[in-house]
This record gives C-alpha cells, sequence and structure tokens, in this order.
C-alpha cells in the first residue's frame, strides 16, 4: 500500500531585532527583503526575545531564524547554525538567544513537539556605528548579505521539504 505524500513543512522565517539598530537590524531587514522571494513560507519579524514559543512550537514544522552575530572573522559571511550556539556567537550572553535556548530545552523536558530550527547568522562588524548611515558602503554590503542570506534560506526551505517527501514515500 502507496503511503499517502505529506503535506510540505510549515515553516517560518523570523528575523530577529537588535534593539540598538533604530531600523531594526539586519534580521528584520532581511526579513522584509525576503517577502517578495519567498513563497509559500510565512515571514515575520520580532522585537520581542520572549515570543510566544508555545504557539511558534506548535504552529510550525520548520523555523528559521535571521539575526546578526559578531564572533566571526569575516564580516559579511552568512553561516547557518545550531539555536544552541547562537548565545556564544553573538559576542556575550545574549538574552535573544538564552530564551531560545531555554525555549528549546523546557519544551524537550516537558515532552512536547519541537519544530525543527536553523538560525541564519549574518557576521556583522563589531563596530555597528558604520552601518547605522545609509551610505553606498551600505547599501552595498545588505545587498551582498540579502543574496547570500536569499540562498541560504531557499536551501533550507528546499531541503526541509525534500525530507517531508522522502519520509513520505518510505
Amino acid at each position: 500500500m502507496a503511503s499517502s505524500p505529506s503535506p510540505d513543512p510549515r515553516i517560518l522565517v523570523l528575523g530577529l531585532c537588535d534593539p540598538s539598530f533604530s531600523e531594526g537590524g539586519i534580521g528584520p531587514y532581511l526579513a522584509r527583503a525576503l517577502r517578495d522571494s519567498l513563497q509559500d513560507v510565512e515571514i515575520a519579524e520580532t522585537g520581542s526575545s520572549h515570543p510566544d514559543f508555545p504557539r511558534l512550537f506548535h504552529d510550525y514544522d520548520v523555523i528559521i531564524l535571521l539575526d546578526a552575530i559578531s564572533s566571526c572573522s569575516g564580516v559579511g559571511q552568512v553561516l547557518v547554525v545550531s539555536p544552541y550556539a547562537l548565545a556564544s556567537l553573538k559576542g556575550g550572553w545574549d538574552d535573544d538567544a538564552r530564551a531560545w535556548e531555554l525555549a528549546i530545552h523546557d519544551a524537550r523536558m516537558l515532552g512536547h513537539r519541537v519544530p525543527v530550527i536553523r538560525v541564519v547568522a549574518v557576521c556583522m562588524p563589531d563596530n555597528k556605528e558604520r552601518l547605522r548611515t545609509r551610505t553606498p558602503e551600505f547599501e552595498s554590503f545588505h545587498r551582498t548579505i540579502l543574496h547570500r542570506a536569499t540562498q541560504v534560506v531557499r536551501d533550507i526551505i528546499h531541503e526541509s521539504r525534500s525530507q517531508t517527501v522522502s519520509t513520505s514515500t518510505r
């Protein structure tokens, strides 16, 4: 008996906000820019370090977080990391990263469902002041990061959908 194909995973792309940036930082910037280029995924941004984790974990099969990190050598690199690695990569014990880590831990300890969570982390300069002003350097930097991040997010979405299809055909 052939199994029926499972539906596509419910995917959320969530831009995390760095409150020190008046425009919201790289996470929301990427989320807003991706809205037009990605289909069949929900895209949102948050300024809260403590979003409604139970709702997110229940409503989505895959969560892709967009955030900045400062502990890396190549400014502008786009990395895919575990949510557990986020706190150390952000250059300190970051409240956002710690909140995600604790929410995942608590959900697992209570036997609740935890979606697949991938962090698309953008290496940003330690001196963010030079990126606050809309200069040609700023615009070029953000276009380059947007191109890289878009490809990484598309790859994660494609991989998530491919795994759903291969799992349903077993």
